[in-house]
């Protein structure tokens, strides 16, 4: 699977779309994990059949029955389809997935399977521009990028890996990174030390800074980051303080207090 993140008017439709023109209209669909689960239509499975490309928009990972049907499709796993009023079907999936999002969202999958499955590429830059691009291109430029894409997939099917590719545990730490706020913070805005603590108030408001310097999406409540704390990263909360009691953590101290 491969992962197009950024915000908004950074190119990544552009790419999808350009992606679409050098395959051809009837080589690629488009759906969303809801529809691909079932929830939506227990037929979407066959529009999948024959194709090379699904396009896939924002994701919603709380339920691992999500990330298992995404497995079984980035893995070429044999698939049971259905067309309507038609008998079920098995074939394999060869349609690559390609997921645009603005916030790669966190996942209790920890699979090493779930995380060799994934390509994060960043889109960091915004563009102004209002106008089609892809219009702009000649037909003779985008002939050229075929041949030179078909010169590149063959030196790709002998390497059988991408060029800055990673091993499974590079791979896991580019999608944590992305998807996972709370941890990035703490491994660069704190210092782990025993005999230490935080306030959770003073972590919040540095937290706000750090997300909006990044320019990070997706921002777990406070009560979310609280369970994350504890639980994912242990350290002992208390409640502190004789007229106003305080949440606290022990064990980290925010680098700016760290003086």
């Amino acid at each position: 699977m491969i992962c197009l993140n950024g915000h908004g008017r950074n190119g990544k439709s552009s790419y999808i779309k350009l992606i679409e023109k050098l395959l051809g209209f009837d080589n690629y669909t488009s759906s969303s994990i809801e529809r691909l689960t079932g929830g939506a239509s227990r037929f979407e499975g066959s529009n999948l059949y024959g194709k090379l490309l699904c396009s896939i928009g924002e994701l919603n990972f709380e339920n691992k029955r999500n990330t298992s049907i995404l497995k079984s499709l980035a893995g070429e796993d044999t698939q049971v389809a259905e067309f309507k009023k038609k008998n079920p079907f098995n074939f394999i999936n060869y349609a690559k997935i390609l997921i645009a999002t603005n916030a790669v969202p966190s996942t209790k999958d920890k699979s090493d399977g779930w995380y060799s499955r994934w390509m994060c590429i960043d889109f960091p830059n915004q563009f102004a521009e209002k106008t089609d691009v892809l219009a702009s291109i000649p037909d003779w430029e985008f002939e050229n990028l075929v041949k030179k894409s078909i010169r590149i997939a063959k030196e790709l099917w002998e390497k059988r890996e991408f060029t800055n590719e990673g091993s499974i545990e590079e791979r896991r730490a580019r999608y944590e990174k992305r998807s996972n706020p709370v941890a990035r913070f703490l491994v660069e805005r704190c210092i782990k030390e025993q005999g230490t603590y935080c306030l959770l108030n003073d972590f919040m408001v540095e937290f706000e800074e750090f997300c909006d310097a990044e320019k990070i999406q997706y921002r777990p409540t406070r009560q979310e980051i609280g369970k994350q704390l504890s639980k994912d990263f242990d350290h002992e909360r208390k409640r502190m303080g004789n007229e106003e009691k305080q949440t606290v953590y022990f064990g980290f101290i925010l680098r700016s207090r760290n003086k």
